[in-house]
């Protein structure tokens, strides 16, 4: 069974959440200067496509359950 990780991403007004294969991530980081207080973050993929997340801590969350 595979696990998926919940992103949260912000297009336009519009936030999306998508749930990932684990597997198509390499790394989750944040900036604690300018990205904690927003609760924000980057995901880095496999292919090395990055993307810019909100919701960082749920995002941790959900890969530890």
């Amino acid at each position: 069974m595979k696990k998926f990780i919940l992103i949260t991403t912000r297009k336009n007004e519009d936030i999306v959440r998508s749930w990932v294969d684990a597997e198509k991530i390499i790394q989750f980081s944040q900036n604690s200067i300018t990205q904690q207080g927003q609760n924000e973050g980057v995901c880095v993929f496999a292919d090395g496509t990055t993307i810019d997340i909100i919701a960082f801590n749920e995002t941790i969350d959900s890969l530890n359950k």
